[in-house]
């Protein structure tokens, strides 16, 4: 019994947390919106840049 309770405790807690994950995916910020950081999941190519005020993801200037 006491198998039974851990084990559906670990798949209630595993699939928790994916569900939390995919919900942050959901959210990241797209072109001109807030961002902390590169890390911030900015889409492809673009990166989390200062505009003076803030940080927002833009497109990568290049070298």
């Amino acid at each position: 019994m006491n198998r039974l309770f851990i084990l559906l405790l670990l798949v209630v807690i595993v699939s928790h947390a994916k569900a939390v994950d995919e919900g942050y995916r959901g959210s990241c910020p797209s072109l001109g919106k807030p961002c902390n950081s590169n890390r911030d999941c900015c889409p492809y190519g673009e990166h989390c840049l200062s505009a003076g005020e803030g940080y927002f993801c833009k497109p990568d200037p290049g070298p």
